[in-house]
């Protein structure tokens, strides 16, 4: 026989809040675990708890990105007279791959190094010694070791920058020059062919308005004016015209080996680029 209890369906509605409040009160617990969890988390990342602001660059991007190996490389680069007895310009070059990131350092010929105890100025020794024994004299008095060295004559260099089309160069003051030689440039952008780029680089030796870290924009605007996707097809070509213009130990062989490197610089070009005005400041760069 069925008892009625009038009180049943209140007991029921009290069971039902009590779960209800159970189940809010779970939840709540829950989500105050994953709170601190993630807080903790954070604080592992950054234990000093002060906002930690991170950015990234375009290079620092493709490098996270890219499957090409790290690399911190250094060269030398340098221009001598037509007979290649006199040293005219140098550059110490500093390129960090994948991102694409170069410094440049352009010592003065008058500078001075050290090999066996005796002082030499950097000309003198080259002219003294030739170009194999003046790159190691300069790997140890910079200490550092060069990946590859290129070297060429006046008439070498100036065939070489018409071989790969000129160089826009970036003048930063206008120079109307006709004592030793004529040269007319504006202050900006110009597009230069070799004879006129080499003269630019005599003037800027001796021109009180510029810096020697002027020359070494040159080769930053060389490296820009080559390494730009339109020129990738054309690999083969520029190495060829740089073996034959050029006093290299850069070989079909190491070529070869950095040819993944040269097509990543050719479809990327250079992300920073900066000139440098000691050897100190390229190497801590």
């Amino acid at each position: 026989m069925d008892i009625y209890d009038p009180f049943g369906q209140n007991k029921k509605k009290k069971k039902s809040q009590i779960d209800k409040k159970l189940y809010a009160l779970i939840a709540a617990g829950f989500t105050l675990v994953l709170i601190f969890s993630i807080i903790f988390m954070i604080k592992q990342d950054n234990p000093l708890g002060g906002e930690e602001v991170k950015s990234t660059t375009a290079g620092e991007a493709e490098e996270e990105t890219s499957a090409l190996p790290k690399s911190d490389s250094y060269y030398l680069f340098w221009v001598t007279d037509a007979d290649n007895k006199e040293l005219e310009f140098l550059w110490v070059a500093r390129l960090r791959m994948p991102k694409c990131s170069l410094s440049v350092y352009s010592p003065s010929t008058q500078d001075l190094i050290v090999d066996d105890e005796s002082s030499y100025r950097i000309g003198d020794y080259y002219s003294l010694y030739g170009s194999k024994q003046f790159v190691t004299a300069m790997e140890k008095n910079y200490g550092i070791k060069f990946a590859n060295y290129m070297g060429s004559t006046a008439p070498m260099f100036r065939q070489m920058v018409n071989s790969i089309g000129g160089v826009t160069l970036d003048v930063k003051h206008q120079i109307s020059y006709s004592d030793k030689f004529n040269l007319v440039l504006g202050k900006g952008e110009n597009y230069i062919k070799g004879e006129l780029l080499y003269r630019y680089l005599e003037y800027v030796g001796f021109a009180e308005e510029f810096e020697l870290s002027d020359r070494s924009e040159v080769l930053i605007d060389i490296f820009e004016s080559v390494f730009v996707p339109a020129n990738s097809n054309k690999a083969n070509s520029i190495f060829s015209q740089i073996t034959n213009n050029m006093i290299s130990d850069i070989t079909i062989v190491t070529f070869s080996e950095k040819s993944d490197e040269l097509n990543y610089l050719y479809e990327h070009g250079l992300s920073s680029a900066k000139a440098e005005s000691t050897i100190e400041g390229l190497k801590r760069g």
